[in-house]
């Protein structure tokens, strides 16, 4: 996660500028809400698409702008891309959990949700560290490895799953 850089490449972005901690407020705020719609209206989405399909879409927009964010100049670039990077990325652990809820079996579904979740915790504690120590080599860089990660993602869907319709 390249949430604690958010700050520091605002201040990159704005050198000598006293607006830092509030455009770095707007930011993050502006993507978790982003984030917080996108994880309802994911849903609402797969009476009329594979859970494969939704994700492939997220996964692909958050490719690109996480990718952009990297190269952003200025902080608001920076801020709408944060934001849609948010609107897809809110949905990526609902329509994860969703999809899991389709393919195990109701007697481990607990286990499985269980092991997701704590995927999920271990994520989070480790995406703020992996930034700090890319960050020390390039602050551009760290947005660039969250870029990697949702490949990989976008390639674990692909292999995995396909983007097929399911049957219903």
């Amino acid at each position: 996660s390249y949430q604690p850089l958010i700050p520091l490449f605002v201040a990159f972005l704005l050198p000598g500028e006293g607006a830092v901690a509030s455009l770095t407020g707007l930011i993050v705020a502006g993507g978790a809400l982003a984030a917080a719609l996108s994880a309802n209206t994911a849903s609402r989405l797969v009476p009329h698409f594979s859970h494969a399909q939704v994700l492939w879409v997220a996964l692909v927009a958050c490719i690109g702008a996480s990718a952009l964010m990297a190269f952003s100049h200025t902080a608001w670039q920076l801020g709408l891309l944060r934001g849609a990077v948010g609107l897809f990325a809110g949905c990526i652990l609902t329509l994860a959990y969703a999809l899991g809820g389709t393919v195990v079996p109701i007697e481990q579904r607990s286990s499985a949700f269980g092991a997701l979740n704590s995927g999920a915790m271990v994520g989070s504690a480790m995406g703020p560290i992996m930034a700090g120590v890319l960050a020390a080599v390039s602050l551009r860089g760290a947005f660039l490895f969250n870029t990697g990660i949702f490949c990989i993602g976008l390639l674990a869907v692909w292999r995995g799953l396909g983007v097929r319709r399911e049957p219903s």
